[in-house]
């Protein structure tokens, strides 16, 4: 018994080895097929031709910004041409946002001189959902590295539960320990043709995609009846927008110093290592997904390092039916108001810190 016990910890520990030495192999990104598929491609340009912005985040980036609006209303606006390009991917949340961007930033393609700029957007560190476990875009990214900030983050938060962050640590930790040991890892991305795709980078090849072109496009029977149901929802029920509207609203009343200092702590590393790399960082707060904690965490953050479009006192176009597409995401014509904003806001703050220095 003794020695069966002996070979089995050997073939684990053996085991492991080849499971590290694969990951090692990989690019950091490949469990995120929106994300890898658009890094890929700005991989294969020459370094003249790199932009000089860059949108990180989930669905409400990927969805609901439009590089061409953005450069071509900022250009205007300053007299200065400007490149960007669209890195928001489905469900992309912090941590995992925070994970590809500090690679990134590694990556050749900051390596360049000239000044750029990147927009994170500012996100709940939520906890992973029953359909997404076990999967290779939930579990790629959690390393070492990533599960203790999650605990730390957890174990300092605010008003969280002892049953919630119970929670929290069980489902990261089996995410990690399946992340350890290559678990259910690369099906997909090699027996998938379709796991990189074009259509990612959407019809204008800079990476945004809007809800309704993908409906209007794909010949995905499931998608189509997904979003389709979705669109359905809201037009069966419009009040969703008005209660968005209302409680993030009172969000923006009742600020507070109550926060996660430890969130907090990560975004300010990632502002400096981003100076570093000549990089201005700016945390972007988008409409209709927020929460107290995290507006009172985006206030917390340097002036120069934010923008939000969050406030529907001050954005109320942002949350009106005839712009959005489901309860959640802006539809194109929203996406072209929302990217004129941001590129406006931003113009405003490249002006304010030009009339301060």
């Amino acid at each position: 018994m003794k020695r069966f016990c002996k070979k089995i910890v050997i073939f684990v520990f053996i085991f492991f080895l080849l499971s590290q030495a694969i990951g090692l192999l990989a690019p950091y990104h490949w469990g995120n097929p929106w994300f890898s598929s658009k890094i890929r491609t700005l991989d294969e340009r020459n370094k003249s031709d790199l932009p000089d912005a860059y949108f990180f985040g989930s669905s409400r980036v990927y969805r609901q910004i439009d590089p061409s609006v953005f450069d071509s209303v900022y250009s205007n606006l300053s007299n200065q041409k400007i490149s960007s390009f669209n890195l928001g991917a489905q469900a992309t949340f912090a941590p995992q946002v925070y994970h590809l961007y500090e690679h990134f930033l590694d990556s050749e393609l900051s390596a360049n001189a000239k000044e750029k700029y990147a927009f994170v957007e500012l996100t709940h560190v939520q906890n992973l959902g029953n359909e997404v476990m076990h999967q290779e875009r939930t579990t790629y990214w959690i390393n070492f590295n990533e599960l203790r900030f999650i605990s730390s983050y957890v174990a300092n938060h605010p008003g969280m539960s002892y049953q919630e962050s119970i929670k929290y640590y069980i489902k990261y930790g089996i995410s990690f320990i399946e992340n350890m040991f290559n678990l259910g890892h690369f099906g997909q991305s090699y027996l998938s043709p379709g796991y990189y795709k074009a259509e990612y980078l959407g019809p204008s090849s800079n990476g945004y995609v809007p809800l309704d072109y993908e409906l209007n496009t794909t010949t995905d029977s499931t998608l189509i009846h997904h979003y389709t149901e979705r669109r359905e929802a809201l037009a069966d029920s419009s009040s969703l927008l008005d209660v968005r509207a209302q409680t993030t609203q009172n969000h923006f009343k009742s600020i507070s110093d109550e926060l996660n200092e430890v969130h907090l702590k990560r975004i300010l590393k990632l502002i400096e290592d981003s100076k570093e790399k000549n990089i201005q960082l700016i945390f972007l707060l988008s409409p209709r997904n927020t929460r107290q904690s995290l507006v009172n965490l985006y206030h917390a953050i340097p002036e120069s390092h934010k923008i939000q479009l969050a406030d529907p006192e001050n954005f109320p176009e942002l949350y009106e039916l005839q712009y959005s597409f489901d309860a959640g995401h802006l539809n194109s014509d929203g996406a072209k108001i929302y990217s004129t904003l941001l590129a406006q806001k931003f113009y405003e703050k490249k002006t304010d810190q030009h009339v301060s220095n």
